[in-house]
């Protein structure tokens, strides 16, 4: 009996190289921009087979790949020469946190119920202005909100954990 292909290294390589000159394609048909974002790309860095497939990912359908990271992607994609020399120094950006408006944008656009002024501001504080807490909160937010007929204020969510901060992995519960 044969063993199937589709788990063997080549194969799922060819099908993924397939699939993404495909999309890559459609996009230059449809002027679209196109690229192979890789968030959490700490993980990926520690190994040198990895970082070589995605070189050869992008050499053969002529696509750059985003890599998202902590601080330190820098400092180890700099072990990998190949990879490094092709990466230009304007090409690094890092995220700042969000602002005050920034977080009320956020809640504008991601938020299903209204959010009183002084608890945005509590969210954008605890948050850190990181996009993941603050959405972490909204959806805290967003089950108090849901059974109520105005704006959920800091009054609606005394005593319910609103996120966990970042820094220390402590949970905020929010007091009046």
């Amino acid at each position: 009996m044969q063993a199937s292909a589709a788990y063997s290294y080549e194969n799922m390589f060819r099908q993924v190289i397939e699939e993404l000159g495909k999309r890559s394609a459609i996009s230059r048909i449809e002027n679209l921009p196109f690229a192979i974002v890789v968030d959490e790309a700490d993980h990926v860095i520690g190994s040198g087979a990895l970082i070589e497939t995605l070189r050869d990912i992008s050499d053969l359908i002529e696509v750059p790949i985003i890599l998202v990271g902590m601080r330190q992607i820098r400092e180890r994609l700099a072990r990998f020469p190949q990879v490094a020399s092709r990466i230009e120094g304007g090409a690094h950006i890092r995220f700042e946190p969000l602002t005050r408006a920034d977080t009320q944008a956020l809640i504008d656009a991601r938020c299903e119920v209204e959010v009183a002024e002084p608890l945005a501001d509590v969210l954008h504080q605890k948050s850190g202005g990181f996009a993941r807490e603050i959405l972490t909160g909204l959806s805290s937010i967003e089950r108090v909100g849901a059974r109520l007929d105005h704006p959920v204020d800091l009054a609606d969510m005394e005593g319910i954990v609103l996120l966990t901060e970042r820094s220390t992995g402590h949970q905020f519960t929010v007091r009046n």
